[in-house]
């Protein structure tokens, strides 16, 4: 169990640990229970990430007090303090898919696929871009995504066994005793970003795809060194065999990392070090870059199972058109015990979306390779290519660089992948 500072660095959470203002926590396999100075608790299941984006409470509701909360992914429990109570405005859980807002209550959320919300006691409004839901004890509801109208479901959004029951609230607590001020970490699209650092060191596997005219370069370098800067969220170098590269005058954008993935571009300027044919490249303009996946790779790759990765990361997509409005979804479904993957995938792309099926080609091991060369469907004619690799003791994510070819024109990028 985890919790990162606004300084971007991870420290290991025990009973007693005291959090602030801006922590992240990564429950990773345990539980995390956590009580706030206001008389609230939360409750976090494993796998679950949460953050305290704002919290103030001087003892009393005197008008200051202030519960922001984001819930990134995973389930929580929680039984609200006094905040909220006299300002309703006054507390709010934001997720990627809606926001969370009470009327004084004990209520559960999923974040996954979409958001599960299940109320307990009191009342809870859950609002997405298009649509605002007031949900009453026994009441439960599932948004799909930010623009998805809401669908009733009849379980709770958070299944626990009885034993999970009696061992939740209030027992077993983290005290909150000295919040602080918020943090300001946004990822791509302006939301809040979830940032888990890596580390320098040896064993890693680059994938990258570049365009600066011409057709794109794409590859897949392993056993590299590395080195990051920006609290061990941005590449800064990577070194194999005595070449090296790094990003010299270009600006470095959409850093991000996972926690096992790192991902980012480099644009307008030209890379340095003395890796041929990715040093000294001039990248100008919103049609060229370099876009990068970093990570260390799984050593021993499970031999058992099937799996759908869901999509949690990646760069927006560079178009050789010069379009700049765009965007890529998609799935990777794998099967450990057959050695196969698929990826099913759109890129969005101004007015345009191209939809494609990309299955493995050659044996999945710890690296693989994406290839769909008949197009169809939405993208006739088109040609995707991907290289790939497993990260984590488990092969719990995924990360893969990527080219579309449309007939000339290209969409390139990278994305990154989580275990469901």
């Amino acid at each position: 169990m985890l919790a990162t500072g606004s300084n971007g660095q991870p420290r290991t959470l025990s009973r007693g640990s005291e959090l602030d203002v801006a922590d992240l926590i990564n429950t990773q396999n345990g539980r995390v229970q956590i009580r706030f100075t206001d008389g609230g608790y939360v409750s976090l299941a494993p796998r679950t990430q949460f953050k305290i984006t704002q919290y103030k409470f001087n003892g009393k509701n005197d008008g200051e007090e202030q519960g922001f909360f984001s819930l990134f992914r995973g389930s929580m429990r929680t039984v609200t303090g006094l905040i909220g109570k006299g300002r309703r405005e006054a507390y709010q859980v934001t997720t990627p898919t809606a926001t969370i807002g009470i009327r004084g209550t004990e209520y559960t959320a999923e974040q996954t696929d979409g958001l599960k919300v299940a109320v307990a006691k009191g009342s809870v409004v859950v609002t997405n871009e298009i649509s605002n839901v007031v949900l009453q004890p026994g009441e439960s509801v599932f948004f799909e995504g930010p623009r998805q109208p809401p669908k009733p479901v009849e379980k709770s959004a958070v299944v626990v066994s009885q034993q999970d029951e009696e061992q939740t609230l209030p027992k077993d607590v983290l005290p909150l005793d000295n919040p602080l001020i918020t943090g300001n970490e946004t990822n791509s699209n302006g939301g809040s970003a979830v940032v888990l650092p890596l580390s320098d060191g040896s064993g890693y596997n680059l994938a990258y795809v570049r365009i600066n005219g011409g057709s794109p370069g794409i590859g897949l370098i392993s056993s590299s060194t590395v080195t990051f800067t920006n609290g061990g969220t941005s590449l800064s170098t990577y070194t194999n065999s005595g070449y090296n590269n790094n990003p010299g005058t270009t600006q470095v954008q959409e850093t991000m990392t996972s926690g096992l993935l790192g991902w980012g571009r480099w644009v307008n300027g030209t890379s340095g070090g003395n890796d041929t044919g990715l040093s000294g490249q001039v990248y100008s303009g919103s049609s060229q870059g370099f876009h990068y996946m970093v990570g260390q790779p799984t050593a021993s790759i499970p031999t058992t199972g099937s799996y759908t990765y869901k999509l949690i990361g990646g760069t927006t997509p560079t178009a050789t058109t010069g379009q700049t409005s765009n965007s890529f979804n998609g799935s990777l479904d794998v099967d450990f015990v057959a050695q196969t993957a698929k990826l099913t995938g759109s890129i969005t792309s101004g007015a345009n979306v191209y939809s494609f099926v990309a299955p493995n080609s050659g044996s999945v091991t710890a690296t693989f390779n994406l290839t769909s060369s008949t197009g169809g469907g939405s993208c006739p004619g088109c040609t995707f290519n991907g290289e790939g690799f497993f990260a984590g003791s488990s092969a719990q994510q995924a990360g893969i660089n990527y080219k579309l070819d449309i007939v000339g024109n290209w969409l390139i990028g990278v994305a990154a992948f989580q275990q469901q």
